[in-house]
C-alpha cells in the first residue's frame, strides 16, 4: 500500500497524469508482446453524508479499478489495481492522524485531499495434471463465503459494500480437484505475525446433497484453527460453521459458529436470511470510543463506516432483498449485536440504469447509544450514501 498526500491544487491533475500513464502502458503492451491481455475495471464515486451531533460531515470518495488479465491456456495472470481519491471533512483528521498536527473543525474544508494507491491483487497461476498452483497476492479461502466466517483469511466487513473485494495475502496456494464436487486446497504464507509462516489447508466434498469440509490453519505464533462447515437445501438453505481456536501449548482456546437460513419465495423475486454468530473469545479486538473532543474525533463517523467490529459474544445478521427484475432491487440488512442490543440498519435501492451504469442508494441508522458498539456518537446519526459505478 502505497499513501501520500497532496497538494490540493495537483490533485486533479495527478490523478488525471496517473490514469492517462497506466491506460497508455496497458494499450501498449498487446501490441509489444503479440498476446492477448484483457483490461476491465470500473470507476465508482461514493458521495457520503453523516449526521453528527454538530454539522453534518460530507465525504467524497472516488476509486479507480484496474484489473489486467493475461490468459492462455495452461497459465494465468491476474491483477487488480485500486486507486482512491479522498475530499472532504475526514481529510483533514486523516492528515491529522498521519501527521500530530492539531487542527479545528474549521481547518477541514472540502478543498483537503488524500489519495491512495493499492494492488489488491497481484499473481500468477499454473494450470498442470497435477492441480493448480498461484503465487503472488492472492486471496485465499476455507469455508462459506460471507458475513460471518471464523476461516477467512480477511475477516473485514465492507457495510456498505458486503461483496466488495478483499485484500489478498502473498501467498503460495495449491488447488487440486478430487472430483466434480470434491478438492484440497494448501497455502503458505510469509504474512504471518511474529516473523513467522502461516500456512493452512482445507477439504471439501459433498455428501448427500451437502457440501461440507474441513479446516486447519495456523495464521502465525499462538494462532491455530481448526473446524467444519457445511451448507445444503433442506426446503430452506442452511449453513454453519464451527471453529476451534488454541494457542501452541493447547491451552489458551476458545470457540468460534455460525448458523444461517436462507429462503427464496415469489418465483426467486424476494429473497430472506438470517444467520446466527457466536464468538467464544469477547472482547477480541477494538471497541470503536464514543468521541468526547470534538477537536480530535472528527473522524470517527468516517472511519468507523466501514470496519470489522464483531467482538462480543453473539451476534445476529438479517437480510431481506426484493428484486422484481434484473434493474432494481431494494435490500435491506440488519447487524445486531445481541450483547448491548444495539444495532445498525441498512437500507439499499439499487438501479441499473443501462449496461455498465449503475445507481444506488444507502442510508444506515446506528441504534446504540453510549458506549454501545452501533452507537449513534461513534458512527453518527444516519449516515447516507449515494454512489454511481461505471464500468468499462
Amino acid at each position: 500500500m502505497l499513501r501520500w498526500l497532496l497538494p490540493a491544487e495537483t490533485r486533479l491533475i495527478a490523478s488525471l497524469l496517473i490514469f492517462a500513464s497506466l491506460l497508455i502502458l496497458l494499450l501498449w503492451l498487446p501490441v509489444m508482446s503479440q498476446a492477448k491481455i484483457d483490461l476491465s475495471g470500473a470507476i465508482r464515486n461514493d458521495a457520503v453524508l453523516i449526521g453528527t451531533e454538530g454539522e453534518p460531515q460530507f465525504n467524497n470518495i472516488v476509486e479507480n479499478k484496474l484489473i489486467l488479465q493475461r490468459k492462455a491456456e495452461d497459465w494465468k495472470f491476474y491483477s487488480d489495481v485500486r486507486f482512491y481519491l479522498y475530499t472532504g471533512d475526514a481529510v483533514g483528521a486523516i492528515h491529522t492522524q498521519k501527521t500530530g498536527t492539531s487542527e479545528s473543525p474549521t481547518d477541514l474544508s472540502l478543498d483537503a485531499d488524500y489519495f491512495l494507491a493499492k494492488v489488491l491483487r497481484v499473481f500468477v497461476r499454473w494450470y498442470t495434471d497435477s492441480g493448480d498452483f498461484t503465487l503472488g497476492k492472492t486471496y485465499v479461502s476455507f469455508g462459506n463465503l460471507g458475513v460471518f466466517n471464523p476461516f477467512e483469511i480477511d475477516s473485514s466487513i465492507n457495510v456498505s459494500d458486503l461483496s466488495y473485494t478483499k485484500d489478498g495475502l502473498v501467498a503460495l496456494s495449491y488447488d487440486l480437484p478430487l472430483g466434480d464436487l470434491s478438492g484440497l486446497r494448501v497455502y503458505v504464507s510469509p504474512e504471518a505475525q511474529d516473523s513467522e509462516v502461516s500456512a493452512g489447508t482445507g477439504i471439501f466434498t459433498n455428501l448427500s446433497g451437502f457440501d461440507v469440509g474441513m479446516v486447519a490453519n495456523r495464521a502465525g505464533r499462538d494462532d491455530n484453527i481448526a473446524g467444519v462447515y457445511f451448507k445444503g437445501d433442506l426446503e430452506l438453505g442452511v449453513q454453519g460453521s464451527y471453529a476451534y481456536h488454541f494457542n501452541d501449548q493447547a491451552q489458551d482456546s476458545y470457540s468460534e459458529a455460525t448458523l444461517g437460513l436462507d429462503y427464496s419465495f415469489f418465483e426467486g423475486e424476494w429473497l430472506l436470511g438470517t444467520q446466527v454468530y457466536y464468538n467464544g473469545n469477547e472482547g477480541r479486538g477494538d471497541r470503536p470510543v464514543a468521541p468526547t473532543d470534538a477537536n480530535t474525533n472528527t473522524l470517527n463517523a468516517f472511519a468507523q463506516l466501514d470496519y470489522a467490529g464483531f467482538t462480543d459474544t453473539y451476534y445476529l445478521y438479517g437480510n431481506l432483498v426484493h428484486a422484481p427484475h434484473e434493474f432494481f432491487r431494494f435490500q435491506l440488512d440488519a447487524f445486531v449485536n445481541l450483547e448491548d442490543y444495539s444495532s445498525l440498519i441498512v437500507h439499499t435501492l439499487a438501479w441499473v440504469l443501462s449496461d455498465g451504469l449503475n445507481l444506488s442508494l444507502q442510508w444506515m441508522i446506528p441504534t446504540g447509544v453510549g458506549d454501545t458498539q452501533y452507537s449513534r456518537e461513534v458512527l453518527g446519526k444516519y449516515i447516507v450514501l449515494l454512489r454511481a459505478e461505471a464500468k468499462l
